[in-house]
Order: C-alpha cells, then sequence, then structure tokens
C-alpha cells in the first residue's frame, strides 16, 4: 500500500541505524527518498496517465504536459462524433515520406505525429505536432508515462507504484552512503539496480497474458451498427 514521507524516511533510518539524525538530516533524506521516486519514474515507466488535449483547427503542434516522460498513444476524436482515429508514431526524419512537399496540409483528422523538444523558452519543453493538420474541432487522447511528484510534507504519500515503496528506500541508502564515503555504497547501489531491474520485468504490462495481435481489418463492429434492422445478420 502507499506509504507517506514520514513512514518511508522512518524505514530509511532504521535501515541506516541512525533513528535519531545525526550525519544525515531529515532534509536530506527526503530529497534522496523523492530522487529514488523520480529515477523509477524515468527508469520504469510505470506511472500511467491519460489526459486530453483540445484540438485547435489548423493547429500543427501541441505541448506535452509538464510531467511528461514519454508517450504511449495518441488518438484524435472528431467532435461530436464517435469516431477515434489512432496516430501512427514517426521520427521528424521519416515524416519527409509522409508529408512530403506539404507539411502543413490540413485534413479532417490526422493519421500521424512526431515529438520534438524545444528549448527556446525558460524552459526545456516537449511537444507533438500532427500530420494531416487538424481541420475539424476535436479532442487528443493521450496516454503516456509521467514524472514523479515530490513529497513535500509528511502526510503525503511516496509517488511510486504501490508495492515497490523498499526501491526508493534502497535509492536513499545508496546516496546517503555515497555521501558519506562508505565503500558499501557501491553494494547498495547494485542492490537497488537489482530490484528495479525486477520492477521493470513486473510492471512493462502490468499483466501476465498474452498479448493479441489484430491488423485492424477485421475488427467486427455490432449489427445494429449498420445493418438495417437489428435482425439482420
Amino acid at each position: 500500500m502507499p506509504v507517506t514521507l514520514l513512514t518511508a524516511r522512518t524505514e530509511v533510518r532504521n535501515l541506516l541505524d541512525e533513528a535519531v539524525a545525526q550525519f544525515w538530516s531529515d532534509a536530506m533524506i527526503n530529497s534522496w527518498i523523492n530522487q529514488g521516486a523520480t529515477d523509477i519514474a524515468r527508469q520504469a515507466q510505470a506511472l500511467w496517465m491519460q489526459t486530453t488535449i483540445t484540438a485547435v483547427p489548423l493547429q500543427q503542434s501541441y505541448q506535452f504536459p509538464s510531467d511528461f516522460l514519454g508517450v504511449h498513444r495518441l488518438d484524435f476524436m472528431l467532435e461530436n462524433s464517435d469516431q477515434t482515429y489512432s496516430l501512427d508514431y514517426n521520427g521528424i526524419k521519416n515524416m519527409d515520406e509522409i508529408w512530403g512537399i506539404l507539411h502543413q496540409l490540413p485534413a479532417a483528422y490526422p493519421n500521424a505525429f512526431y515529438i520534438w523538444n524545444d528549448t527556446g523558452g525558460p524552459a526545456s519543453m516537449n511537444y507533438f505536432g500532427t500530420y494531416p493538420v487538424v481541420g475539424a474541432p476535436g479532442t487528443f487522447i493521450l496516454y503516456y508515462y509521467r514524472d514523479a511528484i515530490w513529497a513535500t510534507s509528511d502526510t503525503q504519500y511516496v509517488d511510486v507504484t504501490p508495492g515497490y515503496e523498499d526501491i526508493c528506500y534502497e535509492y536513499a541508502i545508496y546516496k546517503a552512503k555515497r555521501r558519506d564515503r562508505d565503500s558499501t555504497w557501491m553494494e547498495a547501489k547494485q542492490l537497488y539496480d537489482i530490484q528495479l531491474q525486477q520492477m521493470f520485468d513486473k510492471t512493462r504490462r502490468f499483466t501476465d497474458q498474452g498479448d493479441h495481435f489484430a491488423n485492424g481489418a477485421g475488427a467486427q463492429w455490432p449489427t445494429y451498427a449498420y445493418a438495417d434492422d437489428g435482425m439482420s445478420w
């Protein structure tokens, strides 16, 4: 179950055999616990998120959420329609094979998207662009991997996948020992890496079921959606 920052810090101190702060302050351990959550989120990509972004006609690029780490899937849904279109990802270079010389061609819905990073502002931000450019109002449905949210109070939960909080402990221990120039920090780091790899194997798909592959051509719609009457088969 989720643990609070206070619980996590208490556990780390127990493992460090320092119940009362002497070598490592509470602020240090809090920071390392949060850094651990961030490192786990970045490497394991186990914090899955879904959000919507308003599609503006003739606007080609859109900013990802600020906690964006990586994209899993991007769909487009036309306004006042039950139709949803899945966009295929392509690198910006490969887009030349799709858009040719008409980079901003408008259409009712896009079928491809690309990603790039803009460092021109006060902070580096990630964007995605679509092709064709959306020609009608709608909504993008974004499935992505998000960054961890730092716990800033003792009652706030450590932002890591439930059941894997102890990996944050190992990260904090490795950082504490490294700061103290304790040679066993390498063993602590190795233990962290081993547990993180085990997390990769378990959370990559969050299921033990096999995949089902479909090419999309054989999708079966309910009869009422295309037949003359409900008795037609």
